[in-house]
């Protein structure tokens, strides 16, 4: 499910305005974990620790996902401050879309979850603080089996070279959209494990007309911790993905490509 919150962001400042640092997405994921272990510390430790696991007899075990994912901030108004290392809100008003691969029975208890909530994001010796306004869950209904989807947040897909490194992608690289898919579908098998996977040949993707190319963003995960690495991610871009809707859904809901949890590979339906 997709949940569009309206947030308000509660700092006043006479010396400037509240800036929002540039590796915000790793501090957002750190408060979702720790909203949903007030709420059901089963569920967020099971994400945190684990997550879906493909089985144990599949060539791929071990690995995870955690299946929920959320887009950037969308202020009202802001600028980019490379002097002051992050982003200016030049107004409140702040947009922020969460998703989640759970079950509709579930929509209740998430609206309710972070109905007038406050998100804390601390960094640059700064702290800001957003209430949570208004809490809308986003229709989204698959007629068919391809749809035309925008990204709300840095897409991430690489693949390894011979030395071991990791080489990330641009969405009109060869490889991209065979990666996308093969992410996708051992998505689907973690938390359907008993169904027969599809063949890749049920699906396609096309990346779709634009006027200025992706753009990329270098993001740090688990910024300040020994496990800190970079990727890349690209993103201000729209894609044809098809393919059997089931499996279009977890992508909908639980991000595509790599490190959802992180706040990459959000997408919308804008077709």
């Amino acid at each position: 499910m997709q949940f569009l919150l309206r947030m308000q962001c509660l700092e006043k400042t006479v010396s400037g305005n509240p800036l929002l640092p540039f590796n915000y997405p790793y501090r957002l994921s750190g408060w979702l974990y720790g909203l949903l272990r007030e709420a059901d510390s089963q569920y967020a430790t099971f994400l945190h620790e684990k997550g879906y696991r493909l089985a144990a007899d599949d060539s791929k075990r071990g690995k995870t996902f955690k299946l929920f994912t959320f887009s950037d901030l969308r202020p009202e108004k802001y600028a980019i401050s490379p002097q002051r290392g992050g982003i200016e809100l030049l107004s409140p008003q702040v947009d922020w879309t969460v998703c989640f691969y759970v079950e509709k029975a579930a929509e209740t208890f998430i609206t309710g979850l972070f109905n007038q909530q406050l998100c804390r994001i601390a960094g640059r010796g700064q702290e800001l603080h957003f209430r949570i306004e208004q809490v809308e869950v986003l229709p989204v209904t698959l007629i068919a089996d391809t749809i035309h989807v925008r990204t709300l947040s840095p897409l991430v897909i690489a693949h390894k070279q011979p030395d071991g490194n990791d080489h990330y992608l641009s969405p009109d690289e060869s490889p991209y959209g065979d990666l996308l898919i093969g992410n996708l579908i051992d998505k689907y098998r973690s938390v359907h494990p008993e169904a027969i996977p599809a063949d890749k040949s049920q699906f396609s993707y096309r990346l779709l007309p634009y006027k200025k190319p992706p753009r990329s963003r270098l993001l740090t995960i688990k910024e300040g911790s020994r496990q800190q690495t970079q990727v890349r991610g690209y993103y201000d871009f729209a894609f044809e993905l098809s393919g059997p809707k089931e499996y279009l859904k977890v992508g909908l809901y639980g991000g595509l490509g790599r490190y959802n949890a992180e706040g990459c590979g959000c997408v919308e339906v804008v077709g």
